[in-house]
């Protein structure tokens, strides 16, 4: 699985995902910070690659009919290295990259986690 972590996903998901052997694109590792969201997009469809995000700003194109990319809007509060953990764990072991057809949103609050389809 292809995954681009936006520069606002932690170092922990992003090792979890690389020891279940993702293939991680971190724009932070690539010096790619602060790159325009289009652009963020424009790699994920060109190299068939999943955005994980916290960036609220995504849920425009995730809503975008004309959008090609896939992203997961990760919310997460309040946010603990234990949450994160979590989440990265989630990913991995639900299988719901390999599932989802365009977008999603995770959200991690009062002890659970709850997985939409956008």
């Amino acid at each position: 699985m292809k995954v681009i972590i936006d520069e606002n996903i932690s170092n922990e998901i992003k090792k979890l995902l690389i020891k279940a052997k993702f293939d991680v694109l971190d724009l932070k590792d690539k010096q790619l910070r602060q790159l325009p969201d289009r652009q963020i997009i424009d790699i994920a469809v060109k190299e068939n690659r999943i955005i994980l995000t916290h960036d609220k700003d995504y849920l425009s194109f995730m809503v975008d009919p004309n959008c090609q990319a896939k992203i997961i809007l990760i919310a997460i509060k309040p946010h603990t290295e234990e949450k994160v953990t979590a989440i990265g764990k989630f990913l991995i072991d639900s299988d719901i990259l390999s599932e989802i057809k365009k977008s999603a949103i995770i959200d991690y609050r009062q002890e659970k986690i709850t997985f939409s389809l956008v």
